[in-house]
């Protein structure tokens, strides 16, 4: 048989194009995968069933691990906001953790111990809200106040958390002011 140069240059140059496109789709795949995955960890976490919200969270990036940290941020800015965070505050704020799906033995956990005792710096804060606000044009208006209640809700339950009488009185005035704060960007 005969050795054709061009014949094998054109088999290098198909295999390469078809090596290539083998590449790209499964970068594909993999992309719907993990797609695919987030949908079901969000699922399972935030109890929502309906699959186009799902996946449209999933497509804006919304991780389990983000979602984690977007719920559990505005918690750590109220009950720091008097520059005291008592062991009510941080056990209110671990169980809301938990119920995001932080697990104990996770990253995230570690870093949370730390803030539960020195205030995290304002840069969180500052990046909470820039993602807040980039998320909430692509949130209709149901999700944006469904969101809204939820976060005020939860920051409100944090602030009482920290004692008083029979949690009379338990909610600081800098506290207060956080929590109006909160309100005014959840509600902008």
């Amino acid at each position: 048989m005969s050795h054709d140069p061009l014949h094998d240059r054109g088999k290098t140059l198909e295999d390469i194009f078809f090596a290539e496109r083998d590449r790209q789709l499964l970068v594909a795949i993999k992309e719907k995968a993990a797609k695919q995955q987030a949908a079901v960890d969000l699922a399972a976490l935030t109890g929502i069933q309906n699959g186009e919200v799902l996946d449209r969270l999933a497509d804006l990036g919304l991780t389990p691990d983000t979602l984690a940290a977007f719920a559990i941020v505005p918690l750590l800015y109220v009950a720091w906001a008097d520059e005291v965070l008592d062991d009510g505050e941080a056990e209110a704020i671990l169980l809301e953790a938990r119920a995001v799906g932080m697990r104990d033995d996770g990253p995230g956990y570690a870093l949370l111990q730390s803030w539960l005792s020195r205030a995290p710096r304002p840069e969180l804060f500052d990046a909470w809200r820039s993602y807040h606000q980039a998320l909430r044009p692509h949130l209709t208006s149901v999700e944006r106040q469904a969101l809204h209640d939820d976060l005020l809700e939860k920051a409100r339950r944090i602030a009482r958390s920290s004692g008083g009488l029979f949690g009379l009185g338990s909610v600081s005035a800098d506290e207060r002011e956080a929590l109006r704060k909160l309100d005014e960007l959840l509600t902008a």
